[in-house]
């Protein structure tokens, strides 16, 4: 006797197929059997899993949207520049955020290559010469009445 299928089912035979699973990892993978060795021993087996996580302080961080849009902002900046300049940072526009992070050691640089502007320098100013000041009047005399 043969089962009735809904229209459109597909029967398809496990049972034909050689398993994929690999039954020596079955005592690993045994919720019961993991948390009866750690009971015995203490020692949790995922523990260094866990330490090897790092964790950031991101509170400063803009929302994911704004993330993006300053991403997408730096790569049309990049993109936009003369191909001889992405060349020197190898087209990465990460090269060029690093590089433009410490314009102690690359201003120069960053500044010969149109990448940042030079800095103002103060206009020299002569010195004023003092001005005239006009001595007070002396008071009158107060007249007598």
């Amino acid at each position: 006797m043969t089962k009735e299928l809904p229209l459109g089912a597909i029967e398809f035979d496990y049972q034909k197929f050689p398993s994929a699973t690999h039954q020596s990892f079955k005592d690993e993978c045994d919720i019961n059997k993991i948390m009866s060795r750690i009971m015995k021993t203490g020692i949790d087996p995922f523990a260094d899993r866990v330490a090897a996580q790092n964790f950031i302080d991101c509170t400063q961080v803009p929302d994911f949207m704004e993330a993006q849009d300053q991403v997408n902002a730096m790569y049309a900046y990049f993109e936009s520049l003369p191909s001889s300049i992405r060349l020197r940072f190898e087209n990465q526009p990460a090269q060029l955020v690093e590089f433009l992070s410490d314009l102690d050691k690359n201003g120069q640089e960053a500044i010969e290559l149109g990448l940042i502007q030079a800095p103002a320098k103060p206009a020299e100013v002569a010195p004023k010469a003092p001005e005239a000041v006009e001595p007070a009047a002396a008071p009158e005399p107060a007249q007598k009445a």
